[in-house]
């Protein structure tokens, strides 16, 4: 931008006339004092050049800066979004595996289990087909309509893993192109175990790999920008926006973020994509929970294309700053206007992050299911009950005197004091039960199948016993006791109000009582 400034101070010169040898009597101080005047003008149009260069150059670097802010904490709330997103598929996906395996052990029959897949209601426009696999790797059961022969997956990864595998572990595979559907899907498992241990197949959810795709394409991160899924043991694309070619699906990606991610699960880099050889500037996290890795990235040409514009733009201003002194006054006015703006994008970025996280399934203190993960497995739970004639158990846990605890010893202690004991209730259940925090100390604990009361109560025998045993808060010994009051289906109701009422007044009486015990709901709290 310096070449602008002799042309300017030149054309400042021609305006002010010819040089003259000055004349006899006052001339020479005339001529003195219109030098003086013109080394004055050009003094001050050079000044007020410096002025507007150095000002231009002094917002241009501002906003080099902000963007570049802005470029991070937009791929931060980017990857943000799309992680939840991920976790929010994920978990109703195992949800609806969980569901699908325990009904197939309960009853052993396919007949059942084919009725049972016919009539679960799931989204469609994610989901393409749940099935339940045999030892020997056939479909046995499906949401598909299945005519002749079944077909046989022993040679697929998710199958040769699970069968290899002993341990219940969740199994998200690379993805694959149906041989049914002739979609490009990515399949999520868990293992079906006989009561020796021994395989007895998987029960398995095909996910629309493009529909993942269409939804982080959905929130338009712009051109030339990416959002990418891919597996951390395989380095395989589960999705990927915009879609890459058909043939990358199956090609094992090479990239920086392995060696970073192997470092720290959650980070900035800038490289050149290994799919398209654009340079980007990446985000990148590990899934909570999952074996996946999600990058988000916002290509470095597109900034650099935006601040050459804008740098384009400051020079004419500036020259029309030079030229017309006046525009000076519109120039920076615009230049507030374009901050402004800025900073109101990145207040609708941040209220927008707010909205994403409330989305979350997860309470950020304990780990613990939240209200809402909660009661979509307590409805699903309770159909099945309902469906299958079982019991269903709800108990109400509150921490005695917990009060207390933040009183004597802190907030940061009471934080502790609801981690562990958020983490005794959850080693003591078993794998389908869910614990939730449903608010403050109080808890609320779902257990799908139950015993009924004598089985019930001993549960809650062993969480009270489990509570009170002494732990450590900041490096100080302390103990909190709990109160619980336990409410069963369809005894104490057959609804999610009435069982919950049962549970709270059995809690209040066992609080009544003396706390640190258990209360089974009577009929009359119904």
């Amino acid at each position: 931008m310096s070449c602008c400034r002799r042309p300017a101070i030149s054309m400042a010169w021609r305006s002010c006339g010819r040089w003259t040898r000055p004349g006899p009597g006052g001339g020479s101080g005339r001529a003195n004092g219109m030098k003086r005047h013109i080394l004055l003008l050009c003094l001050g149009v050079g000044l007020m050049s410096l002025g507007v260069l150095g000002g231009g150059w002094y917002f241009l670097a501002q906003a080099r800066q902000e963007q570049e802010a802005q470029l991070l904490q937009q791929t931060r709330l980017a990857a943000d979004a799309f992680e939840q997103h991920t976790v929010r598929v994920v978990s109703y996906v195992d949800v609806l595996l969980w569901s699908l395996r325990a009904a197939y052990l309960r009853t052993g029959s396919l007949s059942e289990m084919q009725t049972f897949i016919n009539e679960m209601v799931f989204d469609r426009n994610t989901i393409d087909s749940i099935n339940i696999i045999s030892a020997d790797g056939l479909i046995v059961a499906s949401s598909r309509d299945r005519t002749g022969k079944p077909l046989n997956v022993v040679d697929r990864e998710y199958f040769q893993y699970h069968r290899s595998t002993p341990e219940d572990r969740i199994f998200i595979s690379a993805v694959e192109f149906g041989r049914i559907s002739s979609r490009y899907m990515f399949r999520i498992s868990r293992r079906i175990s006989n009561p020796d241990g021994s395989f007895a197949g998987i029960v398995i959810v095909a996910v629309d790999a493009q529909w993942f795709s269409s939804y982080y394409q959905s929130l338009n991160i712009g051109r030339q920008n990416v959002a990418a899924l891919l597996g951390v043991h395989d380095h395989k694309l589960r999705a990927r926006a915009p879609e890459p070619d058909p043939a990358l699906w199956a090609v094992v990606i090479e990239s920086p973020v392995w060696a970073r991610l192997a470092r720290e699960p959650v980070g900035v880099y800038e490289a050149d994509s290994a799919v398209d050889g654009i340079r980007r500037t990446y985000a990148y996290r590990k899934v909570s929970g999952l074996p996946l890795v999600l990058v988000v990235g916002f290509s470095v040409q597109d900034m650099a294309d935006r601040l050459a514009t804008r740098r384009l733009w400051l020079m004419v201003a500036e020259i029309s700053v030079i030229a017309v002194m006046i525009t000076l006054a519109a120039l920076l006015a615009l230049m507030m206007m374009n901050r402004q703006k800025l900073l109101l994008a990145h207040q609708e970025l941040g209220e927008a992050y707010v909205k994403i996280r409330e989305l979350a399934l997860f309470d950020a203190l304990t780990g613990l299911p939240n209200r809402r993960l909660f009661m979509d497995r307590f409805q699903l739970c309770l159909l099945t009950a309902e469906r299958n004639g079982e019991a269903l158990a709800l108990l109400y846990v509150d921490l005695d005197d917990f009060k207390a605890i933040n009183d004597q010893l802190g907030h940061d202690a009471g934080d502790e004091v609801l981690r562990e004991a958020a983490s005794r209730m959850r080693d003591l259940l078993r794998s389908n039960d869910t614990v939730c925090r449903w608010g403050g100390d109080e808890f609320l604990i779902l257990l799908p199948n139950a015993a009924g009361v004598p089985a019930t109560s001993a549960i809650a025998e062993r969480l009270i016993a489990r509570i009170t045993a002494p732990m450590t808060c900041d490096g100080n010994p302390c103990r909190v006791s709990a109160s619980v009051g336990l409410a069963l289906f369809p005894e104490h109701g057959r609804e999610w109000s009435a069982l919950r009422k049962a549970a709270d007044a059995a809690l209040y009486e066992a609080k009544h009582r003396g706390k640190c015990q258990w209360v089974v709901a009577s009929c009359e709290s119904c």
